[in-house]
Order: structure tokens, then C-alpha cells, then sequence
């Protein structure tokens, strides 16, 4: 199996189709490194894995994937660069919820597409558009694993 160079970026091939490409993910040692879909998922708590197992990811909107991608990176499951931002925001990982996570960039994306006060919100957008990336890269994934969409057999 192929592993993403963090340092630059993702550039796997897609030999393996369940690596969850070029993201990055934490795992409980605190190192780094993309494994596949299935590892992603057996890092999670019980609640998580239920809420994955009750969306029907297949065709997911994406503020459902906005929300799965908020409680993976809220459980530290995934690590998103970029976290400074968020804790720029006000965003507390013990205290708030993978909700108003989302909720909180949604408020920001709105305030970056009317502003024109020159504000750099590009570290925003960022930590945004990579966890739609991972979110997506979940739901493909664990389509790809079992088409059924059901992933209790790899929970």
C-alpha cells in the first residue's frame, strides 16, 4: 500500500481502493499517516460509528458529510491543518460539538462570499474544503468497500 507524503500534499495512485486518498489522518499514537477507510472507522467511538451507520452515505448531502467530517476531526480521528484557525474562531475541542464546528465555518464561509472588508479568510476556506474532501473520500470509500452501505462488518 501506498502512504501520502503529508510534507506535499496528496499523490497516490489509486492502486488501492481503500486508501482514502491523500488525507491525513491521526491515530492514537499521534502519528501520522493515510490508511484506508476501514482503519479510519475502527478508530471511532461507538456513538460515531453509529452515526455513520444510520446516514445512508451513498447519497449523502453535504451537510451530512459536513457533520461526519466535524465529529471525526471533534474526536481527533483525522487531524485537519489549519486547527490555529479554529481555535482562532473560539472552537474548543472539549467543549463544543462536531456541529457547532460546522456550523461555525458555515458562518464564515457566508461572511467570506458577502465581504468586502479584504479579510484574509483563506486558512478558513481551507480547514472547509479539506474536510469536504475527507468527508467524500470516507463516502466513496466505504461505497467501494461494501456497496451495500452497510459497514457494520468493518465498524
Amino acid at each position: 500500500m501506498q502512504i501520502a507524503n503529508r510534507t506535499h500534499g496528496p499523490h497516490l495512485t489509486q492502486q488501492d481502493p481503500n486508501i482514502v486518498r491523500g488525507h491525513v489522518q491521526r491515530i492514537g499514537t499521534g502519528r501520522f499517516n493515510t490508511g484506508t477507510a476501514t482503519d479510519a472507522l475502527r478508530r471511532l467511538k461507538p456513538e460515531t460509528q453509529e452515526l455513520i451507520r444510520d446516514l445512508d452515505l451513498t447519497h449523502a448531502t453535504p451537510r451530512q458529510l459536513n457533520s461526519i467530517t466535524a465529529r471525526l476531526f471533534w474526536e481527533g480521528a483525522i487531524d485537519i491543518e489549519g486547527e490555529d484557525t479554529l481555535a482562532a474562531m473560539g472552537y474548543d475541542r472539549g467543549i463544543d460539538t462536531p456541529f457547532d464546528v460546522m456550523e461555525r465555518l458555515n458562518g464564515h464561509l457566508s461572511y467570506v462570499r458577502n465581504s468586502t472588508s479584504g479579510i484574509d479568510w483563506t486558512d478558513t476556506i481551507r480547514i472547509y474544503e479539506k474536510g469536504m474532501e475527507l468527508a467524500t473520500g470516507l463516502r466513496d470509500m466505504i461505497r467501494a468497500l461494501h456497496p451495500e452501505r452497510s459497514i457494520d462488518t468493518y465498524a
